[in-house]
């Protein structure tokens, strides 16, 4: 049976959703290192990693919580850093996290020939997103936050 071009896209996006998911779950988890790190000392293997595990992955231990104590640490211990990170850019990198991991894929095509899509896109909020420029913006961001990110103090350099 041939797929129609709206069935490829729409397995094409859930293939780019996962990598979204995952590479936005690796931002996370560098915020979650930082978070560590700002309470013990790299000496101190054990404590770090009961931390994470115990509290940071929890799952009540939101994004948004995580966020909220990154900017209270970088503000009270590092101010350098404080003033340079983009807090702004990370909320709309979540956003756009979010619309691409929950977003109704939506296609609109030609009524004379159904299986031709014009456009798809991304139903989220009340919203729609285009695909293909949502995808972008999403790149665009996490290009200027994760260095942001890489240079934390604590981070670790052997990340793979």
């Amino acid at each position: 049976m041939l797929r129609t071009e709206a069935e490829k896209q729409g397995e094409e996006l859930n293939r780019t959703r996962g990598k979204v998911i995952s590479n936005f779950a690796y931002l996370e988890d560098m915020i979650s290192d930082f978070i560590a790190a700002s309470y013990f000392k790299e000496d101190e293997p054990e404590q770090l990693q009961a931390l994470k595990e115990e509290v940071l992955e929890d799952k009540f231990f939101s994004f948004e919580f995580k966020k909220q104590l990154l900017k209270k640490i970088l503000k009270t211990r590092f101010k350098n850093v404080d003033q340079k990170f983009p807090y702004s850019q990370l909320d709309q990198l979540q956003t756009f996290r979010n619309v691409i991991a929950h977003g109704l894929l939506v296609g609109i095509g030609n009524t004379s020939s159904p299986s031709k899509i014009y456009k798809v896109s991304l139903k989220h909020g009340g919203k729609m997103y285009p695909v293909d420029e949502t995808l972008v913006q999403y790149e665009n961001l996490r290009l200027q936050v994760q260095p942001s990110l890489d240079n934390l103090p604590g981070i670790s350099r052997h990340r793979f």
